[in-house]
């Protein structure tokens, strides 16, 4: 993903504990997280779901941040996120919406 480079823009980063063979959600588990550039929450508890979550936050200069989940000494899942320099604000003109019926 992509996040502006300001230095206060974040972003949820999401791992999901899995058995391998059943495919059933792992709850409970801690799962560690690290990230190359920028700020990230240390650890996050795994919910019924095997999902643990943590915030992101980058720096104010356009780089690449490579964020790792560690959960035990042998398994982790890596992913990239972009901090662009560049950033897109869209707001609406009007807040009401107009429909008519289809004749």
């Amino acid at each position: 993903g992509t996040i502006p480079a300001d230095g206060i823009s974040s972003s949820s980063i999401r791992a999901r504990l899995i058995e391998t063979t059943s495919r059933i959600p792992i709850a409970g588990e801690t799962i560690l997280f690290g990230a190359t550039a920028g700020t990230i929450t240390g650890e996050s508890t795994t919910d019924a779901s095997g999902s643990a979550v943590v915030t992101f936050t980058g720096l104010t200069s356009g780089t690449t941040s490579t964020i790792t989940a560690f959960y035990g000494n042998q398994l982790t899942a890596q992913t990239t996120v972009t901090l662009s320099a560049l950033s897109l604000t869209v707001s609406a003109v009007s807040t009401t919406l107009s429909a008519e019926r289809a004749r």
